[in-house]
């Protein structure tokens, strides 16, 4: 009887153990997923890091600044801030070249707190440029609302009586006949006289031939 009770008294503790490391698992937290080693992540973002080096002296400046982002991401150098800043400034992006300078005066000193930077003289005169041209850049005027036309008064009717119709021109008088007019008769006239000078003319004899475009006549020989 001892030996059966023992045996069903072993079986609940068993039965117990089994329920509770279940229950245990899913109660804690999940731990980390570990990344990768310091010594990859500093490989891996020297390597984009030259890839970087390589596009800016060839001047693609878009690649390199990706390079570097790369890099960036992976460690934080002041060395690797300061490429990304150049990179914004040959590609004229100033809002962004001015953070990334500041940003690395800033790392430079909190990581070296006992030496200054060899770039800290240029990097401060790209600061000073950069905000110089902010500065001459005009800001942007706040839009108004166009004013609208004041309304013009009504017209008021015309009441003034229009002028009387002028009357048609008179019709031009008939014309006399022309064979009224004094004038017809004296070139019938002047026309009878030449009629008889060239037969009495013509009655004579020619002693000379007329050439057309002449003064007189010329003899002909």
């Amino acid at each position: 009887m001892h030996a059966r009770l023992w045996i069903s008294l072993s079986a609940v503790a068993l039965l117990c153990a089994s329920l509770a490391t279940p229950l245990a698992s899913l109660a804690a937290p999940p731990r980390p997923r570990a990344g990768p080693p310091p010594q990859v992540k500093t490989a891996k973002a020297k390597a984009y890091f030259a890839k970087g080096e390589q596009a800016y002296r060839l001047g693609d400046f878009a690649p390199a600044l990706r390079y570097f982002r790369q890099a960036l991401a992976l460690v934080n150098r002041p060395s690797i801030i300061l490429n990304v800043a150049q990179c914004y400034r040959q590609l004229k992006r100033a809002e962004r070249a001015l953070f990334f300078y500041k940003l690395y005066l800033t790392e430079w000193k909190r990581q070296h707190p006992d030496r200054a930077s060899p770039y800290e003289r240029e990097v401060r005169g790209h600061i000073a440029r950069l905000e110089r041209q902010r500065a001459r850049q005009p800001q942007p005027q706040p839009t108004s609302q166009p004013s609208r036309p004041a309304a013009s008064p009504a017209a008021r009717p015309d009441l003034t009586p229009p002028p009387p119709a002028t009357p048609p021109p008179a019709a031009p008088a008939a014309a006399r006949p022309f064979y009224k007019t004094w004038w017809f008769w004296t070139i019938v006239g002047a026309v009878v006289a030449g009629t008889t000078t060239a037969a009495v003319l013509a009655a004579s004899p020619r002693t000379a031939d007329p050439i057309p475009g002449t003064a007189g006549t010329i003899e002909i020989e």
